[in-house]
């Protein structure tokens, strides 16, 4: 990001002015892997339960875990009302750290990118999905509504040890 930028040896927020400041340098390309296992249960004609996990490693350092639950309703074939959960955990990326010394300036890559240190998450949502039937008669339209909280804790980011998110989405 050309807006963020590191600090070397000082312990407050760099400004860009500093002479121990320097633009954040992250490596060109990052390599990724992921993988997931997803499952639904009919639990009676209108309801079901779903679980997921998904395991994330990159060659940043950063290794990933995804849980998600939802516990769904059905009243009718075009409409759905689902509760979810969802838990995540990253490791910090190898370059990342809170807090950089003067000598660490002579390193390749140094980021103080929140969304790169060790962190997690939490996220609760309720979302309503409707399909709208289009006038051919076969195919519909799907709309969603939904509303969600997410905590993020932060471990080792120093300027922010946690913060709170309510989104919507339509």
């Amino acid at each position: 990001s050309a807006y963020r930028f590191v600090s070397f040896g000082s312990e407050g927020p760099c400004r860009g002015t500093a002479p121990l400041c320097r633009p954040e340098q992250n490596p060109r390309e990052r390599l990724r892997h992921a993988i997931a296992l997803r499952a639904r249960r009919a639990l009676a004609t209108e309801w079901s339960v779903g679980a997921g996990y998904r395991a994330y490693l990159d060659d940043w350092g950063i290794m990933a875990h995804t849980a998600k639950g939802d516990l769904a309703w059905a009243p009718q074939p075009r409409a759905t009302l689902a509760l979810s959960y969802r838990f995540y955990r990253q490791s910090a990326a190898d370059h990342y750290k809170p807090q950089y010394t003067a000598s660490d300036r002579r390193a390749d890559y140094y980021t103080r990118d929140k969304e790169l240190s060790s962190l997690t998450s939490h996220r609760a949502a309720l979302e309503l999905d409707w399909v709208w039937d289009l006038a051919d008669g076969g195919s519909g339209l799907l709309t969603a509504l939904a509303v969600a909280s997410t905590f993020y804790r932060y471990d080792d980011f120093p300027m922010l040890d946690h913060a709170t998110a309510i989104d919507g989405v339509f």
